[in-house]
């Protein structure tokens, strides 16, 4: 376990948008599951990850595994100047040939062990 990041939760939308007073919308929040018309699917996602962060800087990883094959990865960094509960949004996030499964999104220190911040499954409307 990190000792600079743990996973309490998240929140799967459309978008997120950053107001000028540091406000975060998001748009297109999905709940227990996300329902497809027609498969295979390509959708933009983002991903909201719920977290106590220490303070200070590092590097993070996320990826989004579907049924266990990961669909996409990425990395970046965290600036944080006051520990405590953060929001660390992750957007743009295109998952392409989608089919009825499960998508697990997991995100991690470098180096450190996979935290999963939220199973959806996606499912045929």
């Amino acid at each position: 376990m990190s000792e600079n990041l743990e996973i309490k939760s998240g929140i799967i939308c459309d978008l997120i948008r950053r107001e000028d007073n540091g406000k975060f919308i998001f748009i297109g929040v999905y709940s227990s599951d996300i329902r497809i018309k027609t498969f295979p699917a390509t959708l933009p996602l983002c991903c909201v990850a719920i977290a106590d962060i220490a303070d200070g800087e590092f590097e993070i990883e996320f990826q989004v595994l579907f049924d266990g094959k990961e669909l996409a990865a990425g990395k970046g960094r965290i600036g944080v100047t006051r520990r405590g509960a953060a929001i660390v949004p992750i957007q743009n996030i295109l998952l392409t040939n989608l089919d009825a499964g499960t998508l697990r999104f997991q995100m991690r220190e470098v180096n450190k062990e996979w935290q999963t911040i939220l199973d959806i499954p996606v499912l045929p409307l």
